[in-house]
């Protein structure tokens, strides 16, 4: 039997040597990937904007993109789908807007809310059914809804929106 070269010992050497690097590496904790277990569970998040806060970060942007979107019917399964993605943003902002102190009384918040985020899914629900039709008349029921809440909760202050 044919005794194996250096060169060929050597490359088996050079695996083993790789080997044994990857698998100290795996075991390794890395950074900060692996942190002791919390003693105390840490605090839920609070949140960072007021509403007029969430109104300029994530309505705003919204309603613009919405806006153009909706001005033709959507051409395509990803122009559906994209139209069916701001109805749920809108209704999701609804709940975050509902977790933010209101001035009294509570219910009417509360309802308002409610209502955005029901419009908010009726567009993403038309949207998904490619529905036109409806999909027009849900963006307009969407704008109603945050129409209400400023002229309810805001008035002269907030801007009114239009389709």
């Amino acid at each position: 039997m044919k005794q194996p070269t250096w060169k060929a010992r050597g490359g088996v050497a050079v695996s083993l040597l790789i080997s044994l690097a990857a698998a100290l590496l795996i075991a390794a904790p890395v950074g900060h990937a692996q942190k002791p277990p919390m003693k105390h569970p840490t605090a839920a998040p609070a949140p960072l904007l007021n509403v007029r806060g969430l109104m300029l970060v994530f309505n705003k942007p919204l309603y613009t993109h919405l806006r153009a979107e909706v001005a033709e019917k959507p051409v395509d399964d990803k122009a559906w789908a994209t139209v069916e993605q701001r109805g749920l943003e809108a209704a999701e902002v609804a709940y975050l807007i509902s977790l933010r102190q209101a001035d009294p009384p509570r219910e009417k918040w509360v309802e308002l809310t409610a209502n955005l985020q029901r419009a908010g899914l009726a567009l993403a629900k038309a949207a998904q059914a490619k529905d036109w039709g409806n999909t027009r008349g849900a963006y307009q029921g969407l704008l109603q809804r945050c129409n209400d809440c400023h002229t309810t909760r805001t008035a002269g202050k907030a801007p009114v929106l239009k389709p």
